[in-house]
């Protein structure tokens, strides 16, 4: 029995601990600092892109959904996910935009290698051409 009630008490402690590690991985923000520039939900892409430059990755994601029952057609949703790699002594930023509109925004895991999340300025993504 008290085997039995110890064996409970670990694996409860055992999930809540898998649970707040996972939390941690990935977390909402409403507010990101990219250089001295402030993004937040809401703002349009070509704001951000003069904010913080190019990301480092660009993805597009597409799902659709089938309203059997309000609507008879599938709908299409196509989301662009942003990446910036914020360097190995910050948080990685995650934005998804939906149309024109940044939709959210999530900190993951530390980025790796040069920071590209000091502005548009120093972003080394950020190709200026040269009319010489």
């Amino acid at each position: 029995m008290i085997k039995s009630i110890i064996l409970v008490g670990l694996t409860g402690i055992f999930l809540i601990l898998f649970q707040s590690s996972l939390a941690l991985s990935e977390s909402q923000i409403n507010i990101w600092r990219c250089g001295d520039n402030i993004i937040q939900i809401g703002d349009s892409k070509s704001s951000v892109l003069l904010k913080c430059g190019p990301p480092t990755i660009k993805e597009i994601k597409q799902s659709i959904t089938n309203h059997r029952y309000r609507i008879p057609k599938d709908t299409t949703q196509i989301k662009e996910v942003w990446t910036y790699n914020c360097g190995p002594y910050q948080f990685n930023a995650t934005l998804t935009f939906h149309g024109s509109k940044l939709l959210s925004m999530y900190s993951g895991n530390y980025g790796s290698g040069k920071s590209y999340c000091n502005g548009a300025a120093d972003n080394p993504n950020n190709k200026k051409s040269d009319n010489k």
